[in-house]
């Protein structure tokens, strides 16, 4: 029998097609990103939108606590994406989710004082709110691919 490279080439590349298909399966039990990202962004909208009709402080909590759990639950999703186990995550690892949910809470007092000036002016618009919120789950977007890079990290991979 003779060796041709082509066939190899063949079967490394279907071997690869099968574990790009296996990494992109939504996750366990813990449920998946799209959901957590969903919940998310219904969560920050309706903060944001409550804080433009009424002002009330409570919308500053809601829109806090959304992030606070948003932002380590994609990062532990995105370590079981990666091939990792969500419950032997480095301290390294912890840290810097940690550091990114801190920051996410941080940025907050400035989208409330956007919002805060928006209502003063009455120039608000449901698509001006959406297009915030969207830069918002482009950041958890960036969290979660950070912990799916992280699960990953001794993964082997052969060329």
């Amino acid at each position: 029998m003779t060796f041709d490279p082509r066939d190899e080439l063949r079967r490394l590349l279907h071997l690869a097609e099968v574990t790009l298909a296996a990494r992109l399966r939504p996750t366990k039990a813990g449920g998946d990103y799209d959901s957590i990202r969903g919940k998310y962004e219904d969560r920050l909208f309706d903060a944001f939108m409550s804080y433009l009709q009424s002002g009330n402080r409570s919308a500053r909590g809601a829109a806090g606590r959304a992030v606070v759990e948003a932002v380590p639950a994609a990062f532990e999703i995105g370590i079981e994406d990666g091939g990792g186990d969500k419950d032997d995550i480095d301290p390294e690892d912890s840290a810097w989710a940690t550091a990114q949910q801190g920051a996410q809470v941080d940025y907050l007092g400035g989208v409330f004082d956007w919002l805060k000036d928006l209502r003063a002016n009455d120039t608000a618009t449901e698509d001006m709110i959406q297009g915030r919120v969207e830069m918002w789950l482009g950041t958890l977007d960036g969290i979660y691919s950070e912990g799916r890079l992280r699960g990953m990290r001794n993964e082997k991979c052969y060329f």
